[in-house]
């Protein structure tokens, strides 16, 4: 019994050494949770605080958040709850059918919940009608992208009506386009309406975005579009084959990311095109104001493609110039008369969850630094 007592308190020693020499060695280096997470900070130590038992308070925080082998205790836990009871630990992401997950955000967006009316809509497309036509004058395009999403493109997988019933942003904006006259491509409808006859899965049922091959469909589409409607001879894509891969880039597992489990989902087989680009060497210059949705086409470099180096403001909040690593990253920065002058197109682009918010305060550049 005495040698029992010996082991056991040994074994107690060599786990708490253990989670201190990772919690402030980080050793062995852990593969770190996903998601957005605000980790409390070491608290400043005060007497008043002390007293106070604020600091305890903090501080009690704070080992939690730091405590040794978090990363793998949580997915263990997360693993536990999704295996055993089906449940997951993220207030803003859904389980479908056939393990279909959904962000919470394209619900609402769906079912019109987070509908901010016709006249707010309206009012922004008009100020982007003042761009289009500066556009326009220049023989110049200016155009709207609608991204696709799983809810409209599947609502039978998440328990929406099959059709939409309430007013939302996305008809709305569609609507004020066409009065406005603002050309735009609506992938939302188009990707809803190829969802049964497609040959290739248009979205990863562990992400939120399109997949690989859905968003090398929209580029060509987009390079059409802009072909079509301007006097620009774009590159397109000549498709040689396609691979099929259970080996997922990351923007394909976003959601399944988020959820931090510490097995992979199963997956389906998804479509990876292998192409060469054809056509004019001269590619127009680009301004790309867009949500996540752009962002893979532009870190991949396929956008580098079909533009010449594009030039890109993620939720217009942040510049980014794929062949200047320096260019300066305000938006702001950047003046309006300069911007048409430089580019040929400029494209904005927007999931239906964040049209709420588009075109992220650049209408009210369009209206202070446009207007006469």
């Amino acid at each position: 019994m005495h040698r029992g007592f010996k082991i056991f308190g040994a074994l107690i020693l060599i786990a708490y050494l253990a989670l201190h020499l990772q919690q402030h060695v980080n050793f062995p280096r852990l593969k770190q949770l996903k998601g957005a997470f605000t980790e409390t900070s070491y608290p400043e130590f005060s007497w008043e605080a002390w007293f106070k038992g604020n600091w305890q308070d903090q501080f009690e925080k704070y080992q939690k958040d730091h405590l040794g082998y978090r990363p793998n205790l949580t997915r263990l836990h997360h693993q536990i709850h999704y295996s055993f009871f089906d449940e997951i630990f993220h207030n803003d992401i859904h389980f479908g059918k056939n393990k279909n997950l959904m962000g919470g955000e394209y619900l609402e967006a769906y079912r019109g919940e987070n509908f901010i009316g016709d006249s707010a809509i309206e009012a922004r497309a008009q100020a982007l009608g003042i761009l289009h036509q500066k556009m326009q004058d220049s023989n110049k395009l200016f155009l709207v992208v609608l991204a696709p999403d799983k809810a409209y493109s599947r609502p039978q997988d998440f328990n929406l009506p099959p059709e939409v019933t309430k007013p939302n942003n996305s008809e709305s904006w569609r609507s004020a386009l066409k009065k406005v006259g603002i050309p735009f491509l609506d992938f939302r409808s188009h990707f809803a309406e190829m969802e049964d006859t497609s040959s290739y899965p248009l979205f990863p049922k562990t992400g939120i975005h399109w997949s690989i091959w859905g968003m090398h469909y929209a580029m060509d589409s987009i390079a059409g579009f802009i072909e079509a409607n301007s006097n620009i001879a774009m590159p397109r894509r000549v498709l040689d084959g396609v691979r099929w891969s259970t080996d997922y880039p990351a923007i394909e597992t976003d959601m399944e990311d988020a959820l931090n489990l510490w097995l992979e989902l199963p997956k389906e087989e998804l479509a990876y095109p292998n192409y060469h680009m054809e056509g004019d060497s001269t590619k127009p210059k680009v301004l790309i104001i867009s949500d996540s949705f752009f962002y893979e086409m532009y870190s991949s470099g396929l956008a580098n493609q079909y533009f010449d180096a594009p030039f890109f403001w993620y939720y217009n909040l942040r510049a980014l110039k794929y062949d200047w690593l320096e260019a300066p990253a305000n938006p702001n920065h950047y003046k309006m008369d300069s911007i048409v002058e430089a580019h040929d197109v400029i494209l904005m682009m927007s999931a239906s969850s964040n049209l709420k918010d588009f075109p992220w305060a650049f209408d009210s550049r369009v209206k202070k630094e446009l207007i006469p």
